[in-house]
């Protein structure tokens, strides 16, 4: 669970150049629920379909941070769908 968040505020920081990113937790019908938010550049179309594919990165023109792999998305997907939730 901690990779999983990790990686989702490193993306959100990562294409959040100004604005916020907001992290809210709660429990509903026996399962916990985190939501992590940004204000940060968006995704189009083609990028959402390509999201979760191992080595997809954004554009990296735009980015507070440098470097990475491409591989928190897809790597946050696998260990969800390890949990059960699809």
């Amino acid at each position: 669970m901690i990779q999983i968040v990790f990686n989702l505020l490193h993306n959100a920081v990562k294409y959040t150049n100004e604005g916020t990113i907001s992290i809210q937790a709660f429990a509903k019908d026996g399962r916990a629920y985190i939501v992590i938010a940004d204000t940060g550049i968006g995704m189009d179309e083609h990028m959402l379909k390509r999201l979760f594919r191992p080595y997809e990165q954004g554009s990296t023109s735009v980015t507070m941070i440098e470097g990475g792999f491409g591989l928190g998305l897809s790597i946050s997907k696998q260990l969800v769908e390890l949990h059960g939730v699809r």
